[in-house]
């Protein structure tokens, strides 16, 4: 079972943290980092430093950053494409 995902303002960087995990951008328009262990990116480290923040308020605060996508985290806002709640469902259910 998944829990839901955490957003988080992990020192002006976009963070997300789900089931013991973390995922984070470093820069504008970079890719999401936190799968390597060698990466330094871990869910103490961003928990502890990062705010919670809601979904709406993360993409609001980060519209810049051109977030892509993380299957079963995240999924960026596009006007052509609307919100798939079940997107997360779908992805761990797959696992």
């Amino acid at each position: 079972m998944t829990t839901s995902v955490t957003y988080r303002n992990w020192n002006g960087r976009p963070a997300l943290t789900q089931n013991g995990e973390a995922r984070a951008i470093l820069e504008p328009g970079g890719g999401w980092v936190g799968a390597d262990a060698h990466d330094g990116i871990d869910v103490l480290t961003v928990s502890r430093g990062g705010a919670n923040i809601g979904e709406g308020h993360f993409a609001d605060m980060f519209a810049g950053w051109n977030l892509p996508d993380l299957d079963g985290w995240y999924q960026r806002r596009d006007p052509n494409r609307p919100y798939d709640r079940y997107a997360k469902v779908r992805f761990w259910a797959s696992r």
